[in-house]
């Protein structure tokens, strides 16, 4: 019985992964698994943090390159706006009392985060504050996927991407959360 129901799990297996490799073909990319350049940093990974090597090929075979992230990043809007242009965007009341009631909450954290790493609140609070509007808004881009196509599709900064893909499949092993169901920004 166990044997026939391994034979079964193993044969849905196959099919998705041969699934995966015909969306992939027909949608016009290589698998990320198949590259060259990505075997190579698997390799390193696995080397320098102990991943399991099957493990991190089927993640990256699994990943979906991310066109609109590419689009997004060539043309950030910080390189368009000026500070008189963002300034009314995030000085605000609303945002300012949100501000001030998330600094309340999260107070004696704030204070643990600056002994320990010599930031103060009031910086990390504004960066929460512009970067998510204080945990109203997260992102919509899948994490994984836009940290893989900037890693080894994008145009420049690539190794900084890689460095934070690294410290992302380290969080998620760390975490055992799974690396596809996190959105964030596309950058």
């Amino acid at each position: 019985m166990m044997t026939t129901l391994k034979a079964i799990i193993v044969s849905l297996m196959g099919f998705a992964l041969i699934g995966q490799s015909l969306h992939a073909a027909s949608a016009g990319y290589k698998l990320y698994s198949d590259r060259t350049e990505v075997r190579a940093y698997v390799d390193e990974l696995v080397q320098k943090h102990k991943f399991n090597r099957a493990e991190l090929l089927g993640i990256f075979r699994q990943a979906v390159p991310q066109q609109q992230v590419l689009e997004a990043i060539s043309k950030p809007a910080e390189q368009e706006l000026t500070w008189k242009e963002y300034r009314p965007i995030f000085l605000t009341e609303s945002r300012i009392s949100a501000g001030v009631e998330f600094w309340r909450e999260y107070a004696e954290p704030l204070l643990q985060a600056q002994d320990r790493y010599g930031v103060p609140p009031e910086v990390i609070v504004a960066i929460i504050g512009v970067e998510t509007r204080f945990g109203e808004y997260t992102g919509k881009h899948p994490v994984l996927d836009s940290l893989i196509t900037l890693s080894f599709d994008g145009q420049s900064r690539r190794s900084f991407f890689k460095s934070e893909l690294e410290e992302f499949l380290l969080l998620v092993r760390d975490e055992r959360v799974d690396p596809f169901s996190i959105k964030g920004s596309y950058a």
